[in-house]
């Protein structure tokens, strides 16, 4: 009798044990998820981090550009305008509406627009912005009817010190950027137009 007592109880210690090893894998899979997820949830947080510094970090690069243009002779932010808009290659950004297809008052010549905005320029329009903001970019490449490039104008807003003086800079440059004509205007574009 003796023995099958000893046998329940060493049956019944081996089943505690077994039963406590299970629930200690379990708890240690519960850890090990919640740990995996915790992991994750930081990468993620990290990453998110890492593009909002990136992006703030270009934002504050396009600012200090801005700002040194607007300390330059026109002659001189128009070439600094060229090389901008080359550097940023205005051809992949937004393409937004424009006139199209214009025809000369003799009804013979026919013109070809295209217009693109940075970033900037393209988020105020889709928000309905009143005005656009400093840093934004317009850029209009002007085609004959055989469909040859005759010239790009670029307009950049250089910023004010108030809203109703935006000051906006604009330079005409022939295909191969030489500037041809330029200047400044003191209301801001409206993201309208």
């Amino acid at each position: 009798m003796r023995a099958s007592n000893l046998l329940l109880i060493l049956l019944f210690t081996v089943t505690l044990t077994y039963v406590g090893c299970k629930r200690s894998e379990n708890e240690s899979d519960t850890a090990n998820k919640a740990a995996t997820t915790e992991q994750a949830d930081n990468v993620g947080e990290k990453v998110e981090d890492d593009v909002k510094g990136a992006v703030e970090k270009s934002e504050e690069m396009h600012a200090a550009q801005v700002a040194e243009l607007n300390k330059k002779a026109p002659s001189e932010i128009a070439t600094e305008l060229w090389n901008l808009i080359q550097t940023e290659e205005y051809q992949h950004w937004k393409e937004v509406p424009s006139h199209g297809l214009i025809t000369s008052n003799d009804g013979k010549t026919k013109t070809n627009l295209k217009t693109y905005a940075n970033d900037l320029a393209y988020q105020a329009m889709q928000n309905k912005a009143r005005s656009l903001p400093p840093g934004s970019i317009m850029v209009k490449e002007r085609y004959d009817d055989q469909d040859q490039l005759q010239a790009i104008s670029a307009m950049i807003n250089l910023g004010g010190n108030d809203p109703k003086d935006i000051n906006w800079f604009w330079a005409q440059y022939s295909p191969d950027g030489k500037p041809l004509k330029m200047g400044q205007t003191g209301k801001g574009a409206k993201s309208s137009q």
